[in-house]
């Protein structure tokens, strides 16, 4: 949702809070940015649960190239899952009522992913809510986000006997054996 910087303006917010705050300040007023994209209105409609035509496009999209992932992981025989990571404001209560994580799991559960949902493990983090998200970006973690978010993904793996094995590898525990 948020694309690379492409200005030199873009480039300074990213580097400056002061800088950063006054940008935000000045494309909110003058209604460009993220809040006048057809995108921000789509992730907007999908946080506050509301249908739309776009919506629904989209979901048709997201479904069709997880579908070919599906094929793709039963050809190679590999598992396939999902993270779904929340963006900021849902961390922070903004949009209690997102059908977000339904619709992700809806349509991965139909397909045989398994999915992990991070945000209880997010929502419950000693770490303060804004802290868990680097601070010129709504939906990307920042280095202790990324550290709940690889805890709470580690957990269900080891909860499920055919991850066993993959998540004591990547948590460093010495053992190799599958259980």
């Amino acid at each position: 949702m948020n694309p690379v910087p492409s200005s030199w303006v873009d480039v300074q917010m990213r580097r400056s809070r002061a800088i950063y705050t006054a940008g935000r300040a000045i494309k909110r007023l003058t209604h460009r940015g993220e809040w006048g994209m057809t995108r921000y209105s789509m992730e907007r409609d999908l946080l506050e649960g509301r249908d739309s035509l776009e919506l629904e496009t989209a979901w048709g999209r997201v479904t069709k190239q997880l579908s070919d992932l599906r094929a793709t992981g039963t050809a190679e025989h590999f598992p396939v899952g999902i993270v779904v990571l929340p963006p900021r404001e849902q961390l922070m209560g903004v949009y209690s009522d997102a059908h977000y994580q339904n619709r992700v799991r809806a349509i991965a559960e139909q397909l045989g992913f398994f999915v992990i949902d991070p945000l209880p493990a997010l929502a419950q983090s000693n770490t303060k809510s804004d802290a868990l998200f680097i601070p010129y970006d709504r939906n990307h973690p920042s280095t202790a986000g990324h550290r709940v978010i690889a805890r709470a993904i580690a957990e269900y793996l080891d909860q499920h006997e055919e991850f066993g094995f993959m998540s004591r590898r990547m948590a460093g525990s010495g053992s190799a054996r599958p259980r």
